[in-house]
């Protein structure tokens, strides 16, 4: 099937936050916009996020702010992308979403299809970014598989 899907963990946070766009005005804001939300769902350590979104900053792919969190007890720094940052994840999604993968039922049954395809049509219940990570040798995904996994060390 060709060489393994893999993001840039800068990609990854790009497409993270791109799940969160609707959002980026409300009074509270995500638990998946701040620095811990993000390593989650990208998985990776959250002490590297600061790195990362500081780069994404400096190159104006992403802006910050400080927001009331839903379920914190007290303000945080939470990140959204920029128009630049928004387009650069449409293009990377656009991208992403063409590549071929498998969906291995739990019957053994392989059906080859688009990452669009499964994320959108199959309702994994799972993010691009988490599907991507959790993606086997060959491009294989298996929902009973899929888990969340501890945060990455890179």
């Amino acid at each position: 099937m060709g060489k393994r899907i893999s993001l840039t963990v800068d990609e990854r946070v790009i497409l993270n936050l791109m799940e969160f766009t609707h959002h980026e005005e409300d009074f509270e804001a995500p638990e998946g916009t701040t620095q811990g939300g993000i390593a989650e769902g990208i998985g990776i350590a959250r002490k590297h996020v600061p790195r990362d979104v500081n780069k994404l900053n400096q190159e104006n792919l992403v802006r910050s702010r400080v927001s009331h969190v839903k379920g914190a007890k007290q303000r945080k720094k939470v990140y959204h992308l920029s128009m630049r940052g928004k387009e650069l994840g449409r293009k990377i999604w656009e991208t992403l979403g063409k590549k071929e993968v498998v969906l291995r039922s739990e019957d053994g049954t392989d059906t080859r299809m688009t990452v669009s395809e499964l994320c959108f049509t199959h309702q994994v219940g799972r993010s691009p970014v988490q599907i991507i990570l959790d993606l086997q040798d060959g491009n294989v995904y298996c929902p009973s598989k899929a888990c969340p996994r501890p945060a990455e060390e890179y």
